[in-house]
């Protein structure tokens, strides 16, 4: 099942991401002050979609197999794409220094958790990806009380984490991202999961409410007020959604650049950079437009040649040996 309103809220997140990115790269090119801020916010928007449809993808598997299978496929081979296209503009287009071996550990997706850097700094919001798939697999093969608990139960835990580290220790951001397990973002996705179930069930529950109001309660305690007003507004958004009131933004562009979102994003950062340095002297601003224009079009290649062929062609390998293990959610 696709929602096309869902499409649409991805496209705008990974071009507030990309403006955020772009406006802050030449701000550092000319001095100037002017950085797209609210773009900075647009992975909250992901989290919290990606949240929604992980739980909906759950809904519509038969065993804890085929969703990981689903997940793999989708993220995996693209990535992997990416990687290599972005460290082979690297290698001859920049002058940034990657060791081999950060391409290698880089190959496994795992390089944060041995403390490597990303070849494309991007890939960060891919290891919260990863925690999050663990942490969902892990809850719906040992659940023994309904997800929402468990999730309410993380969510107090992790407000409790935050004002212990944040009144006893100095470096307190830093001891409760390995004390909530290096995803310091988790409630974005479980507003994501609560968000859904009152979409598909059409009814309001008081645990699912209770996920969002605590969601709310973490995104202010970060002491971010625009964080917090943009998470209002994510949320006001999939509200609108549940009504059928999202129809100014639900447009074939917005919904298309949506569906090859990951693929823009994984490729728009570091390349796009390389873009930019090399057209601001001839057209200052306008060379965010154009690199904007180009990611987009090479993103559409990428995704037809690259993502959805690949995507399938793991996806069709790994399925090969089914697992009758069925799961509720």
């Amino acid at each position: 099942m696709r929602i096309s309103e869902i499409d649409s809220l991805r496209g705008i997140a990974v071009i507030f991401v990309m403006l955020y990115h772009y406006t802050s790269f030449v701000s550092t090119l000319n001095d100037s002050e002017f950085v797209f801020h609210l773009g900075f916010y647009g992975v909250n928007l992901f989290f919290t979609i990606s949240g929604f449809v992980i739980y909906m993808t759950l809904s519509n598997v038969k065993s804890i197999k085929q969703f990981l299978i689903n997940r793999v496929s989708r993220i995996f081979p693209a990535y992997l794409g990416a990687l290599f296209v972005t460290y082979g503009v690297l290698l001859f287009f920049s002058d940034r220094n990657i060791p081999f071996s950060m391409f290698m550990i880089n190959l496994s997706m795992m390089q944060e958790f041995f403390n490597v850097g990303h070849v494309d700094g991007v890939y960060w919001t891919l290891t919260r990806e990863l925690i999050f798939y663990f942490f969902i697999t892990m809850t719906i093969l040992f659940r023994v009380v309904k997800i929402e608990v468990v999730i309410i139960a993380f969510m107090i835990y992790t407000i409790v984490i935050k004002i212990i580290t944040s009144k006893f220790l100095v470096e307190s951001s830093a001891y409760a991202d390995y004390l909530l397990f290096l995803n310091n973002y988790t409630w974005y996705f479980f507003q994501g999961i609560a968000l859904f179930l009152l979409y598909r069930d059409e009814r309001f529950d008081y645990k699912r409410i209770a996920i969002i109001l605590l969601s709310i309660v973490l995104t202010y305690g970060s002491g971010h007020t625009l964080s917090l007003i943009t998470n209002l507004i994510f949320i006001l958004l999939f509200i609108l959604m549940y009504y059928k009131k999202l129809n100014l933004i639900n447009h074939v562009s917005l919904r298309y650049i949506g569906t090859i979102s990951y693929s823009l994003y994984l490729l728009h950062n570091e390349i796009g950079m390389i873009m930019i340095y090399a057209l601001y002297p001839y057209v200052d601003w306008w060379s965010i437009l154009i690199t904007c224009i180009a990611m987009i079009i090479i993103s559409i290649f990428f995704y037809n040649y690259v993502e959805r062929p690949l995507g399938k062609k793991c996806k069709n390998y790994l399925s090969n040996n089914n697992d009758n293990r069925n799961i509720r959610v």
